[in-house]
């Protein structure tokens, strides 16, 4: 149950805290004043879809947070939790997500950033949102299934029924593959046959490119090489003063006083290990200088190989692993495709077989639906019926197709509102009360489980005493769940328990929303406000101070 709202620079809402209790909760206020916004910043919170436009100007960013409550019957949120790594903290989620100016977002719960997925995937066990759009989507007959599904409680059967499904898709995808026409096999075998045998004529390995490169450096440079470590071993240990020798006489110098002093016999030491060094660094070079090879031959060669593996990366990888791999998955590509005969035949047995599991699944679930069918167009009409549509008829009508991702079912609700007159798909029949009311019957018999149920608006096209009979319907739900209605319904408002007035301010400079929670005597005020509009009389006052009366002794009665 949602206790706690907290929305900062959304659109006009500079700064609002709501404390929210159980049961059934009225939202209010003049049109334009931000009702609206509320509904806004719960599905920001539920991590849908959020435009930076949503960013009060002149501020950095949106920012909406909120406290739930979780006890232990909530075991679907409690599971979703715990497949997210989420752990409620003392019984309590608090989430929050913020929306930057820039059109970047991030969320957290309890403290910890998830993203904006892991608060859809939590948040649709914590608020269930119902706009006028919900309403006008029961006219789209493709919906229909759903909510039979719901009812029918078919998950189960629909997931194994999808797997097969996707399945047999992808076994008909493979055999269209494999079939495809001759000519162009015949040209992706040939051309494969080329590929490979032109990487394997190569024989290329791993580490080649990058010795190929040293070598290449050595050859282009290998004058320059012969000539500086020939000086270099002038000067060491050939001509007439060079460093051996010269190193060498003044050792000797040194071994007349090296037992004189500490520190003579160190000097003598340490030239001694340079002595040695120089004569191994000039040995060195020596051998250097003769095993040093040039070859024009070599580096064209070592050009050419470095080009050939150019060309192949430029054809088949970033690097000569790449090709090589490249090379195995074509060979088993060709493999796969010189042997289509067989691997059609197979592949033609295990759909057949597929094919065969998939109608089973199908006709299960058929039967499934038909038998929950029944019952939901009883609940429906017992719920109409209650919603001032005595009269009324509801069928759920069936139809066949082929497989699809739901079944092989067509699903319509069909509706005769009065007396005498046809079924009709709710397209060609339903007024805006109509579908308002029908929605409302559907999430009370589908009973949903989340703790928190919104209605933005859902009675629109409703008054009289079909105004009355939704708002005690409302109030029925609230019994088991916390029921948020954004309303310009008197009836509503005066059945619910909780009372909030949306207002909007000016000042020169700035529009600011306002939300407060209405005492009785603030409640008849805003009822005769809904009820008279510009002009309030006594007899407006006298009506709406009856129906609060009314409201708060009544409820569901």
């Amino acid at each position: 149950m949602l206790t706690c709202l907290h929305i900062e620079n959304v659109a006009v809402i500079e700064r609002v805290d709501i404390e929210l209790g159980g049961g059934l909760i009225a939202l209010t206020g003049e049109t334009g004043a931000g009702k609206s916004i509320i509904i806004d910043s719960l599905n920001m919170l539920m991590g849908n879809r959020t435009s930076r436009d949503i960013v009060r100007t002149g501020n950095r960013k949106a920012t909406v947070n909120a406290s739930f409550t979780v006890s232990a019957a909530d075991t679907d949120l409690i599971r979703a939790c715990e497949d997210c790594g989420i752990e409620p903290e003392d019984g309590m989620l608090i989430l929050q997500r913020e929306v930057f100016e820039d059109g970047k977002s991030t969320s957290r719960i309890n403290g910890r950033q998830v993203t904006a997925s892991v608060l859809r995937q939590i948040g649709k066990y914590l608020v269930n949102i119902n706009g006028q759009q919900d309403s006008a989507s029961l006219l789209d007959s493709s919906t229909h299934i759903r909510y039979l599904d719901r009812y029918a409680s078919n998950s189960d059967i629909l997931e194994s029924y999808r797997k097969i499904y996707r399945r047999a898709v992808s076994l008909k995808r493979r055999i269209m593959s494999v079939t495809a026409d001759a000519d162009k096999r015949e040209k992706r075998i040939e051309l494969l046959n080329f590929q490979i045998s032109e990487i394997n004529a190569a024989a290329l390995t791993e580490d080649e490119e990058e010795k190929l490169k040293q070598r290449r450096s050595v050859l282009m440079n290998a004058e320059k090489i012969a000539e500086n470590l020939e000086y270099a071993g002038q000067f060491l240990r050939s001509g007439g003063e060079n460093a051996v020798d010269l190193v060498s006489s003044a050792l000797k110098q040194l071994q007349h006083i090296e037992n004189l002093s500490q520190q003579t016999s160190e000097l003598y030491g340490r030239l001694s290990d340079a002595l040695e060094s120089l004569e191994d660094i000039a040995e060195d070079i020596r051998r250097q200088e003769e095993g040093l090879e040039f070859s024009r031959d070599e580096l064209e060669q070592t050009e050419e190989r470095l080009q050939l593996i150019s060309d192949l990366k430029h054809k088949y990888g970033r690097d000569i692993r790449s090709i090589n791999e490249y090379a195995a998955e074509a060979a088993a590509e060709l493999e796969q495709l010189q042997d289509s005969e067989n691997t059609l035949s197979q592949i033609e047995s295990d759909f057949e077989a597929c094919a065969e599991e998939l109608a089973a699944a199908a006709e299960q679930l058929t039967q499934s639906r038909r038998a929950a069918a029944a019952g939901l167009e009883k609940a429906i009409m017992d719920e109409l019926a209650f919603l001032n549509m005595p009269d009324v008829r509801f069928k759920v009508e069936f139809g066949r197709c082929a497989a699809k991702s739901d079944g092989c079912d067509v699903v319509e609700f069909l509706l005769s509102a009065n007396k005498g007159e046809q079924l009709k798909p709710l397209a060609k029949i339903a007024s805006g009360g109509e579908l308002s009311r029908i929605m409302l019957s559907i999430k009370n018999v589908l009973a949903d489980t989340v703790g928190t149920c919104v209605f933005d608006e859902i009675d629109s096209g409703v008054s009289g005493r079909a105004a009355q009979k939704i708002a005690m319907k409302l109030k029925q739900m609230s019994a088991g769940r916390q029921v948020i209605a954004v309303t310009h319904l008197a009836y509503i408002a005066a059945y619910a328990d909780h009372h909030f007035l949306i207002e909007k301010h000016s000042d020169a400079a700035r529009t600011y929303t306002a939300v407060r929670e209405l005492d009785n005597a603030a409640r008849i005020d805003e009822l005769a406000r809904i009820l008279g509009g510009i002009n309030i009389t006594e007899a407006v006052r006298s009506a709406a101070e009856e129906m609060l009366r009314t409201g708060l002794t009544s409820g569901t009665n």
